[in-house]
């Protein structure tokens, strides 16, 4: 704030900001520059502005009604020009004022009459004399550096104000565009579970990922003649954008979005998207907003087979460039970028070592993985938001033991997620999510017994902020007491990509020991033939006896 006295002239009033605290404007000093004579230039630019609001009456003609006369046609004084804006009613910082205050900005001197000193708001200045005063941002003071922490300084400038005689408090007319990105949701397909709304979340390779960048109008956005705007979207390998998916919509009240075209140009293994808009003041669509107004820019994009697995994840970061000064705006003009926003999306692996039981490596075994859906309905919900090559089959059997037998399916709903046929002992399924999975043997090397399929859930927890983390990917057998499941050991994230296991086959000549009935059974026939045996050789010695 500053509060001033000061004689009739047109004078400007400007400060300069101490930006210690990041994207904060926490400190100001204001400086004024006295115009003692109203400068040609001015008067010139008055004449000759058609802006509505220096319209009016003729006073040399009869005529009752406004005929598009300029009021400032007959001055040739600053005291001509102080006498108009006083009938205009200026003192309100009103239409005129603001008019006025642009036109006058475009044509400064340089002539500094004070600065104030406060640290924080009000701001004071004092100067000589009554008059008008032109308040403005003092040259090269709206931040364009980072902070300390690396992130950029954000703030705009201070829309032209114009005060005038006697003590007045002038408040500065500016704020600054907020941006964020986000991940519309994260479901567990297993569980029902959804979360909205994330800096990270997790996906199998083939889903299709909704992403929504929000730009907040800063609040004097009225004081813009013209507002640019550009959206920039950064999507490292492992995403494509669904380039027909992209729609822009124009405030809260907008539901159905206008369809819009990213330009696209690679920048290392990354694309870059953006989206220009020259003047939103002039967009179809977008004449009702207003400061806090929301523009926003929605899309999806493919999480392909490019995608890294674990703690590296897929970044995906956008930033908004916008006009930052409302007395030099449009297309060209000063601007600034919003800090750079990123989410990430997650996806993992399950890595499976075939072996023997000597630690050896076993080959000759095919594994497939399916996934459990919570219902019918979460499968059709997951299929509606993955690739059209990548849809989910419901199963309505799944064999194991080289087909010979068959899991329990019961009323659980399963999809296959992949099968895998090796020449080798490694299967690696790459691109899941959380959920509960069931790791089964189709195929067992000759010689070997089979191994019973293995239930397990895979949890993960990722961080939301500045920057979204993976902290931790863990894999929990869930077989219980069932004997027609194999137990299986998965532990926490290795090599920090997903979960690991080892399947051991024992030979043909070992017995079983999975756990499962097998095993007892050879126990008790192994017990009847002992006591059968026992039996006849009693009965033997008996009858030998008897002769």
């Amino acid at each position: 704030m500053v509060q001033i006295k000061c004689w009739m002239t047109v004078r400007e009033l400007d400060y300069e900001k101490n930006d210690s605290i990041p994207h904060t404007r926490k400190e100001r000093k204001y400086s004024s520059l006295c115009f003692r004579n109203l400068k040609s230039s001015i008067l010139t630019a008055l004449k000759a502005s058609t802006d509505t609001s220096f319209l009016g009456d003729n006073p040399a003609t009869t005529e009752t009604t406004e005929d598009n006369w300029n009021v400032f046609t007959n001055c040739t004084t600053a005291a001509d020009v102080a006498s108009v804006l006083s009938s205009l009613g200026t003192a309100k910082d009103g239409a005129a004022a603001k008019a006025f205050a642009a036109i006058v900005g475009a044509n400064l001197s340089t002539t500094v009459a004070g600065t104030s000193t406060e640290s924080a708001s009000p701001y004071t200045i004092s100067v000589t004399g009554d008059g008008y005063y032109f308040i403005k941002d003092k040259a090269d003071t709206v931040p364009t550096d980072t902070n300390t922490d690396g992130t950029q300084k954000v703030d705009s400038a201070t829309r032209f104000m114009l005060e005038v005689v006697k003590d007045v408090t002038a408040t500065a007319k500016s704020s600054t565009m907020q941006s964020e990105k986000k991940i519309d949701k994260d479901v567990n397909d297993s569980t029902g579970t959804t979360e909205e709304n994330k800096d990270s979340a997790d996906y199998d390779i083939g889903d299709i990922i909704s992403y929504t960048i929000t730009a907040t109008l800063p609040s004097n956005y009225a004081d813009y003649k013209e507002y640019y705007l550009k959206f920039t979207d950064t999507m490292s390998k492992g995403l494509t954008l669904n380039t027909d998916s992209v729609k822009i919509y124009y405030g809260a009240a907008d539901t159905t979005g206008t369809g819009i075209t990213f330009t696209s140009a690679a920048s290392g293994d990354n694309t870059v998207y953006t989206y220009e808009i020259a003047d939103l003041k002039t967009v179809t669509g977008a004449s009702s907003l207003t400061g806090g107004s929301t523009v926003t820019i929605k899309y999806t994009a493919t999480l392909n087979e490019n995608a890294k697995t674990g703690v590296e994840g897929n970044p995906n970061t956008s930033t908004v460039t916008f006009n930052n000064d409302p007395n030099n705006s449009g297309a060209g003009k000063p601007t600034q970028n919003t800090p750079e926003d990123k989410v990430v999306a997650f996806t993992f692996e399950v890595n499976v070592d075939k072996i023997k039981t000597d630690n050896t490596a076993l080959t000759g075994a095919n594994f497939a993985l399916y996934k459990l859906f919570k219902d019918d309905a979460a499968l059709a919900a997951a299929n509606a938001s993955r690739a059209s090559d990548k849809q989910y089959t419901k199963a309505t059997s799944i064999k194991y033991d080289n087909g010979t037998k068959d899991y329990a399916i019961g009323s659980e709903v399963w999809a296959l997620v992949q099968e895998i046929t090796v020449e080798g002992s490694d299967f690696d399924f790459k691109g899941v999510d959380d959920g509960t999975y069931l790791l089964v043997e189709t195929k067992t090397p000759d010689g070997y017994n089979s191994v019973q399929p293995m239930k397990f859930e895979i949890t993960a927890t990722h961080t939301d902020g500045a920057e979204p983390a993976l902290s931790s990917v863990t894999g929990t057998d869930t077989h219980g007491s069932t004997t027609t499941l194999d137990p299986i050991n998965l532990g926490t994230m290795t090599d920090n990509k997903g979960v690991e296991t080892d399947v051991i086959n024992n030979s043909g000549s070992v017995l079983p020991s999975t756990g499962g009935i097998g095993t007892t059974i050879f126990y008790i026939l192994g017990s009847l033939l002992v006591l059968v045996a026992g039996v006849i050789l009693v009965t033997k010695r008996r009858m030998g006896v008897e002769k």
